[in-house]
């Protein structure tokens, strides 16, 4: 597994296994598959994507003063996915892991990447992790199954 980080000091740290975030167990839980070689960072997003099966686009979206969703990073990151897709033959499943409006994915994401690469497949699968239990979050999350439409039915909805 490889994550992308554009952040230099943070990415330091993610390839010698230091977990920027603080919880219980979670040093241990991400130092282990960094020192076995399963989990690595980069900064290199076109050789990450080629390499990959499934993308887990998982950016920060905060609320500014008026509570709006800022959906910069999702923009940013859809618009550098878009410029790696179009150069692959066999594009990967994008899962949108942030926090979005309902809506964003399907009108916002999906045909900005379906534009780059007509056969690639995007879905939704909200990350919900409580802080201070992510852990635990993940090692047991809720029932669900993100699912991506087949090419006629997203073609049906536009």
């Amino acid at each position: 597994m490889t994550g992308v980080e554009v952040h230099r000091p943070k990415l330091r740290r993610l390839r010698v296994g230091e977990s920027p975030v603080r919880e219980p167990g979670l040093q241990a839980a991400f130092a282990a598959p960094v020192g076995q070689g399963r989990l690595r960072a980069t900064d290199d997003l076109g050789a990450a994507v080629k390499a990959a099966d499934v993308i887990m686009v998982t950016v920060g979206t905060p609320s500014d003063p008026r509570g709006d969703v800022q959906l910069d990073a999702v923009d940013r990151v859809t618009g550098d996915l878009a410029d790696c897709l179009r150069h692959l033959q066999r594009p990967p499943v994008v899962m949108i892991r942030s926090t979005v409006p309902p809506g964003t994915v399907g009108k916002r994401v999906a045909p900005q990447l379906e534009e780059a690469a007509s056969r690639v497949c995007v879905c939704h699968h909200p990350e919900f992790f409580r802080e201070g239990s992510g852990l635990d979050d993940f090692v047991r999350p809720p029932s669900s199954s993100p699912a991506c439409a087949p090419l006629a039915v997203r073609a049906r909805r536009r």
